[in-house]
């Protein structure tokens, strides 16, 4: 069931899903379709991956044979939209999780997939990888503002302290109008790690944005961001649809329970 928003914008969007495997599926067909339309209008597609529980099975699903074969994955750039600094076996990794669910199972060129050297100082990983998104988009001429990357999708997921990314209340990070990418420290929920992620101005520049989210313990946040105005004190609001930018909430049957 499709619902829009008003109060946010008439391209916000909201798809309730009985169960977390029917939202990933819906989730499935909608990149499917958005990353041919982008290959076919400017002959690339660029998505900012998740972390985080919700979008895990999401990845699988778009790994399994019946997925791979609908997508030009040659046309395909990855990001992560925000990583732990942790070690990519580590099980806190957001790409780790992301590569072991579907970057390892697609051929995507290696090239093509962009993510945080976690091996060096997160100020320094946060400019490293700031770097190469200007240099990759710098190469794709996508950008509505010269000063911004325009990616044609970034998933988002929400915390129950209505964080997005690693963009937590009380943060500076979530201030920040001029750097794409920042460092962080963490927030109030584990894991306790220093973090890198995109900042607002990236991801309000998007040509789409899902927010996935799934669970009970969700529920509560969702409500708050959606029937209230925008406020830094929950950051995830800040996340704003525009004439140019899309968003989708796909929430299960327990994370839409307080709508």
């Amino acid at each position: 069931m499709n619902n829009k928003v008003s109060k946010h914008d008439k391209n916000t969007q909201i798809e309730k899903y009985p169960d977390k495997d029917r939202l990933s599926l819906g989730a499935a067909n909608l990149i499917v379709q958005l990353s041919r339309d982008a290959a076919q209008a400017r002959g690339y597609f660029t998505i900012a991956l998740a972390g985080g529980s919700s979008p895990k099975s999401l990845y699988e699903l778009l790994a399994t044979q019946a997925f791979k074969e609908k997508v030009d994955w040659t046309k395909w750039h990855v990001f992560i939209g925000d990583e732990r600094l942790v070690p990519e076996n580590h099980p806190d990794s957001n790409f780790g999780m992301a590569a072991s669910a579907l970057i390892s199972h697609v051929p995507i060129s290696n090239e093509n997939i962009h993510q945080v050297n976690t091996a060096i100082e997160g100020e320094q990983a946060a400019a490293t990888y700031e770097s190469e998104i200007k240099q990759v988009f710098a190469g794709l001429d996508t950008a509505i503002n010269s000063q911004l990357p325009r990616l044609d999708l970034i998933l988002l997921g929400l915390g129950p302290d209505r964080h997005t990314l690693s963009l937590f209340p009380g943060k500076s990070s979530l201030l920040e109008k001029n750097k794409l990418v920042v460092f962080t420290n963490p927030g109030v929920l584990p894991p306790p790690v220093d973090r890198v992620s995109l900042t607002l101005p990236v991801v309000n520049n998007a040509r789409n944005i899902i927010f996935l989210v799934t669970g009970a313990e969700k529920a509560e946040a969702v409500a708050d961001i959606i029937r209230n105005e925008p406020d830094y004190s929950r950051p995830a609001s800040m996340v704003l649809a525009s004439e140019h930018t899309k968003i989708v909430w796909m929430l299960d049957e327990t994370a839409s329970s307080r709508l």
